[in-house]
């Protein structure tokens, strides 16, 4: 895979939205209306960023940058832009306590810190969401996850907490951007987790 691009520092979305994409077989039985799903274990997260408009001196650099991310060959690290640290306490350097297994919905901690449902943490390139509110016991914090764990974690990896990241690519095949007499208008692009 390519070198993903970092997010230039001057940039700041309109909007972000974020979601949880499963890949499920969904079945209604024909007879008795029954309806089943069947969860088939991979997850990934989209985004769609909206840019602000811009004043004609600044829009050459979201073409350009936005541009290079065209076709979905070039990945980019993205963070969840509406939840940049945690809303629990959580801080410093926390690291895994445990191993945790792949497809694995808890983790464990090293911390003092609390993690709040909702909260964004990365590790080892993984984005993960926290599922419900939790509080550290004798120094460790334990939380379930929206997601599964894509890949094993090692114990000791690095938590992170602040802007924590994870590989998407563009789902557009090409770009345009909207130009007047003195600026851009705002322009949308989808991005999907590279896996």
């Amino acid at each position: 895979m390519t070198t993903p691009l970092t997010v230039p520092s001057w940039f700041d979305p309109a909007s972000c939205e974020v979601g949880l994409q499963r890949q499920v077989v969904q079945h209604r039985s024909g007879i008795t209306g029954t309806f089943q799903a069947i969860d088939l274990g991979v997850e990934y997260w989209t985004i769609n960023l909206t840019t602000s408009p811009r004043l004609r001196a600044a829009s050459g650099r979201d073409e350009a940058f936005f541009n290079q991310l065209v076709g979905g060959a070039q990945p980019v690290s993205l963070w969840h832009f509406g939840r940049q640290e945690p809303k629990g306490t959580m801080r410093g350097a926390p690291t895994l306590n445990a191993a945790a297994a792949q497809f694995s919905r808890t983790i464990k901690i090293n911390t003092t810190g609390t993690l709040l449902a909702g909260d964004m943490i990365g590790v080892a390139g993984q984005l993960i969401q926290v599922a419900a509110d939790a509080d550290p016991v004798a120094g460790v914090l334990t939380i379930s996850t929206v997601n599964r764990v894509r890949a094993a974690l090692s114990s000791g990896a690095a938590v992170t907490w602040y802007r924590p990241t994870a590989n998407f690519v563009m789902a557009e095949g090409g770009s345009a951007f909207v130009h007047g007499p003195s600026g851009m208008a705002g322009s949308s692009f989808s991005f999907v987790e590279a896996l």
